[in-house]
């Protein structure tokens, strides 16, 4: 059984498809997570800059969570 090649049409649409469904959704997630992670670290800066938190420590205390918590506005 002998099969033709595609022809540009079908390729152009195919790639077409590929990037509507796979590229631009893909790409969309990781520039959205990186603009919230860069608030993330921003708000925590801020936090240990202006001694919410002890610089010390290494692990948040409950009561330090509830500052931040409440200083970002969730």
């Amino acid at each position: 059984m002998e099969v033709e090649p595609p022809s540009l049409l079908r390729y152009l649409i195919g790639s077409a498809v590929m990037m509507i469904g796979v590229v631009l959704p893909l790409g969309y997630m990781m520039f959205r997570n990186k603009r919230e992670q860069s608030f993330d670290l921003e708000s925590l800066e801020t936090a240990v800059n202006s001694n919410w938190i002890d610089k010390d420590d290494d692990i948040l205390s409950d009561m330090d969570m509830i500052v931040l918590v409440s200083d970002m506005g969730l």
